[in-house]
């Protein structure tokens, strides 16, 4: 099993989220990300992790559900070959 990378932590106060990442990815923020996390480009391809708040009407049980369904449909759409490799309930 390889080493693991020394991990740096991350406290966003507008976000109110706490991470740690690892060394040498820098924390920035985009139009559509309050704050997004990138590795170091390897091999043509920079890992990142983005976080957004936004504010949804959940009076409905089932809205959280609508909600994911239209977020994945969009990154399938925006991104090519967008691939969805798990996902659980907790």
């Amino acid at each position: 099993m390889p080493d693991l990378p020394k991990m740096v932590s991350h406290y966003d106060k507008g976000l109110q989220i706490s991470l740690e990442v690892p060394d040498g990815w820098t924390v920035s923020s985009t139009e559509e990300f309050d704050a997004i996390f990138l590795a170091p480009q390897e091999n043509g391809y920079r890992s990142n992790i983005g976080f957004s708040a936004e504010t949804y009407d959940m009076s409905h049980p089932d809205k959280l559900e609508e909600v994911i369904t239209v977020l994945r449909r969009q990154q399938q759409e925006r991104y090519d070959n967008y691939q969805e490799l798990g996902a659980r309930k907790f």
